[in-house]
């Protein structure tokens, strides 16, 4: 769990679904957040790129009633129109996508001229996206 300041507000990032074993679901997250944090408004960050996929999520719409979703927007992406309430975040993020590196590893390509050198030390020593 990391705690830190955004805006005069504290934030909780949870680790919990990289805890959690087998498959991860953003509802099932979202529970248990709230079950741990039942007086904490709890605010969703998922990229332009993601959430433009988000009428796909498993048990979206109950999702969207605990939680609040701040879309960062991707330098080059174009916002998507949804049904959800959603704020924008614009930061200087780089051109690509977690989900576009997920996919590169999963098909054995290279990565590390695309991501900061920390970045994919972290995901190659977790094993995360599969990375070896």
């Amino acid at each position: 769990m990391v705690r830190t300041a955004l805006k005069d507000r504290e934030v909780e990032i949870s680790d919990c679904e990289i805890n959690r074993p087998g498959t991860s679901f953003a509802i099932d997250t979202a529970i248990e957040l709230q079950k741990q944090n039942p007086d904490s408004n709890l605010y969703w960050i998922v990229g332009s790129d993601a959430f433009a996929q988000i009428n796909s999520w498993h048990k979206v719409e109950e999702l969207a009633k605990i939680v609040e979703f701040l879309v960062v927007e991707r330098p080059g992406s174009n916002l998507i129109a949804s049904r959800f309430k959603a704020t924008t975040i614009q930061i200087d993020a780089l051109p690509i996508s977690a989900t576009e590196i997920r996919n590169l590893i999963s098909k054995g390509s290279v990565v590390e001229d695309k991501i900061p050198a920390n970045v994919y030390s972290y995901i190659k020593n977790k094993g995360l996206y599969g990375a070896a």
